[in-house]
């Protein structure tokens, strides 16, 4: 069964995509196999990882425009990745089946999702097709 978290904080600068990404590394590292997704349009998460102007993300899966299997990136560290770009705002006004979505990553132990700092559709998505969310914060 495949479980679904989602790094999450409405403040910039809380580790949420260090976090998601250490996270699948450590998955992998256990024998999972994992999906990492980037939900950020400022693409943090898939500049770390080494991709530009990657030519699929989540909206492309998401509505449907391809399979999950064709826009998924295999990294160097043995994990899937969804990157993302800034088209990917358009997710925010897109009508997604919430059920159709969750179908496509059942091949995955676990799916972790990077999210924007921002309130967006883009945030309710992830939690609503997540088990989990984790909201990353910095100590004081």
């Amino acid at each position: 069964m495949t479980s679904v978290i989602a790094m999450t904080n409405i403040a910039g600068g809380t580790f949420k995509t260090t976090s998601a990404h250490a996270l699948a590394v450590a998955s992998v590292e256990y024998g999972k196999k994992v999906l990492l997704i980037d939900l950020d349009e400022r693409a943090n998460l898939t500049f770390q990882l080494a991709i530009e102007n990657p030519r699929f993300t989540m909206l492309e899966v998401a509505t449907g425009a391809i399979s999950a299997d064709l826009a998924v990136i295999r990294t160097n560290e043995r994990i899937d990745f969804l990157p993302a770009a800034p088209r990917i705002t358009a997710l925010d006004t897109a009508q997604i089946s919430i059920e159709n979505l969750k179908q496509k990553f059942v091949n995955y132990d676990l799916v972790v999702i990077d999210t924007s700092s921002a309130l967006n559709q883009r945030l309710t998505l992830a939690a609503q097709i997540s088990d989990a969310v984790l909201s990353a914060t910095t100590p004081k």
